[in-house]
């Protein structure tokens, strides 16, 4: 045997040798496509749930309806919430679905996160909405079932359609369609097939072809399989497609992916110069540039279809604002990494067009909101923030539901405006809680500040509960204290319990996510200048004492002062390997007291960029010059104690302008969907592994004792 392999040592040796050059190691990885067993085939599971009978619930124990299981055999038998499924954030909080009650009407309620009601939950939701409706237009208590899940997609949700109707209900609303993105289908090896397009296409925007062929055949396969199920239970069902926060939402809008970099550097100085231009009322000149970015970009970035838009509400022509908003919510259709979650114009259609064959209802919430409210943009009245509403807007949605579902019910027919006339009951420190809630996420995402300030003005507005939240979320927020050992959140949580309660950490689920946002924290000593009189000087001499620079190293890549958008950023709690996204990149130093820092920074240009200059100033005065690279580099900068200030200075890194090789990142980019790794595709300008600031502070051992007197009477930002 030995002999043997030895034979073979030479032909292996050459084997190796080829497979790793690059044209080798794609074959490997196209053969390693072509030979592993892919996923079943996505018709096939659509039929199978389809044509799969529900079993006989007379017969058998330990069927599910979502997380619930069933408790004894039997036609009409209670299902009770089986634990350590799935996160309990996700579904209702209720124990039990109790079995029909004789002569009751049952309406079973599915969803997303829209339909889970996510700001209020678990105090207030769409099915309780839809109860209280349904309830005082029939004149008799009416049974609403809440089976909305957050984050639900299309075959699951498909599963719970079919599986609700175990449940014998008269009728069941569906609210869903924003996380209905191609994405979901590439997975598990399909991200090869976008590689091998983009690297025989060299083109980005031919994936927008992909996309849409690959959503529009998934949603014709869901409406199809849907109305199967319809079909043969003949149970009636309302779709409910969902409206976006056109007005207030922005998603952070990159540089467009894989230009050359001459045409990268036209586009950003076409948006520098549109937006000056729309700063100064020039609304013909802005329209003009931003038509030419779209021209250089091809509608590969939303960046120009927001300044046309802006620039239409400023002349006020809402309806041409409207058209380029949700020409921006296309955009991400195509991109590996997702934009906010939003109902892309081809599902709104082919539900509206399969609707009557399909056998259901459908409540265009898009159509209605046009038509009842022509001169108003949907913003932030209805929706807390890109899509979940506010309770003004639940309140809207599902009077348009229970208008469409009474009917089918047997019920009288009701106008919507009536139905929205309905108490909803929803208590008042439960609505503060939800703004506030919004307003860390909305600051988190980036969001306009304007956005933020609305949000945290009405929690205090709305209740006397709201202050004392927003002091207790700034307090959690500005302590290095891990979130779930700060006695504040636990006050905070213990005064009011939001299922959603993780927004306030940051932009994920975990509690390491936690981020310090100075932004947000400036809206909060804003929004309590007049109830709490102590609150900015608290918080104030809370962030010396907690971020203040002193002889030990502050790390300046922590999510505490780098405010880029850092959930594209983060790993492990920190921005362990910063990829800056924007030519300039602008980080924050807190200083307990004026004194000289010094900066050690290792850092090369991005994308293969080489070349050039950076330039590095603070608060907005130029410190000196480093020269680009495209390796790594390390240097030391000092900074002058006259150029800082007591509390928060700005730090900011001029990257090169972009010279990278275009055909290059191409190759790049589709060698690694070949390999099934999702990627970035917006540029990036420079890369940061090492960015730390040490205070040259005087004294003992260059530390300080205490805070400065200062601290006490005087703003720190």
């Amino acid at each position: 045997m030995t002999q043997r392999l030895n034979e073979f040592k030479p032909a292996a040796k050459e084997l190796a040798e080829l497979l790793s050059t690059p044209d080798g190691l794609r074959t490997l990885r196209l053969m390693a496509y072509t030979t592993t067993p892919q996923q079943i085939d996505t018709d096939e599971v659509f039929h199978r749930i389809a044509s799969d009978p529900l079993p006989a619930l007379e017969e058998s124990r330990n069927i599910r309806v979502g997380i619930w299981e069933q408790q004894a055999p039997g036609e009409n038998p209670a299902f009770a919430r089986k634990r350590n499924i799935e996160p309990v954030e996700l579904w209702s909080e209720e124990e039990t679905i109790p079995a029909r009650t004789a002569g009751r009407k049952r309406v079973v309620l599915l969803g997303e996160s829209v339909a889970r009601g996510f700001f209020h939950d678990p105090w207030f939701s769409p099915a309780m909405a839809l109860r209280r409706m349904l309830s005082w237009s029939l004149g008799e208590e009416v049974e609403v079932i809440d089976l909305a899940r957050t984050d639900i997609l299309m075959l699951p949700l498909l599963r719970l359609v079919r599986s609700a109707l175990l449940l014998k209900p008269d009728a069941i609303v569906v609210f869903a369609g924003n996380n209905w993105h191609p994405t979901w289908s590439f997975r598990n090896g399909r991200l090869t097939d976008v590689g091998i397009h983009l690297r025989r296409h060299r083109d980005w925007m031919v994936l927008k072809d992909v996309a849409d062929e690959a959503l529009s055949r998934h949603v014709r396969l869901f409406t199809e399989t849907l109305g199967s199920i319809l079909g043969a239970s003949g149970v009636p069902l309302v779709f409910m497609i969902p409206e976006f926060n056109l007005n207030d939402w922005r998603d952070v809008s990159t540089a467009p992916p894989l230009l050359p970099g001459d045409e990268t550097a036209r586009w950003l100085d076409t948006r520098a110069e549109a937006e000056y231009a729309l700063e100064r009322k020039d609304l013909e000149r802005a329209t003009a540039l931003s038509q030419k970015m779209l021209q250089i970009d091809r509608g590969s970035a939303p960046a120009g279809y927001y300044l046309l838009a802006d620039a239409s509400s400023a002349a006020g022509d809402l309806v041409a604002a409207r058209r380029y908003l949700r020409m921006s919510r296309e955009v991400s259709l195509y991109w590996p990494r997702g934009f906010s979650p939003s109902i892309y114009a081809s599902v709104r259609r082919s539900l509206l067009d399969s609707a009557d064959q399909c056998g259901f209802v459908p409540v265009d919430l898009q159509r209605y909101l046009e038509r009842d409210y022509p001169d108003e943009l949907p913003g932030r009245r209805l929706f807390h923030d890109y899509c979940h509403l506010t309770v003004e807007g639940t309140c809207i949605s599902l009077a348009h539901g229970a208008e469409a579902l009474l009917p089918l019910l047997g019920g009288e027919r009701r106008s919507w405006e009536q139905l929205a006339s309905v108490e909803l009951r929803v208590p008042p420190d439960v609505v503060a809680g939800s703004h506030l809630l919004a307003a860390a996420f909305n600051a988190n995402c980036m969001q306009p500040r304007d956005v933020v300030r609305h949000h945290l003005e009405e929690a205090v507005r709305v209740s006397p509960t709201g202050a004392r939240l927003i002091s207790l979320f700034a307090d959690f927020h500005v302590r290095r204290t891990p979130a779930l050992l700060c006695a504040s959140l636990e006050e905070l949580l213990n005064t009011l319990r939001l299922t959603s309660f993780h927004l306030l950490y940051g932009y994920g689920r975990r509690p390491e996510d936690k981020v310090l946002n100075l932004g947000l924290i400036r809206e909060c000593k804003r929004a309590l200048a007049s109830a709490d009189a102590g609150f900015e000087e608290r918080i104030d001499r809370l962030l010396l004492a907690e971020h203040g620079v002193a002889a030990s190293d502050v790390d300046l890549l922590d999510t505490a002062y780098a405010p880029d958008a850092y959930s594209r950023q983060l790993y492990r709690g920190q921005l362990g390997f910063y990829r800056a996204f924007d030519p300039v990149s602008t980080f924050h130093l807190i200083c307990r007291q004026p004194c000289a820092v010094e900066l050690q920074l290792t850092y090369r240009a991005g994308n293969g960029a080489s070349g050039g200059e950076i330039g590095v100033a603070v608060n907005g005065v130029p410190l000196t010059v480093l020269a680009g690279s495209a390796n790594w580099r390390s240097e030391s900068v000092r900074i002058p104690e006259r150029e800082l200030r007591q509390g928060v200075n700005d730090i900011t890194i001029a990257w090169p302008a972009p010279d990278w090789d275009r055909e290059k990142w191409i190759d790049e980019t589709a060698g690694l969907l070949e390999a099934n790794i999702p990627i970035e595709i917006s540029p990036v300008f420079g890369h940061l592994h090492w960015f730390k600031a040490r205070a040259d502070l005087p004294g003992a051992g260059g530390r300080e004792s205490s805070l400065p007197e200062t601290a006490s009477s005087m703003s720190v930002f």
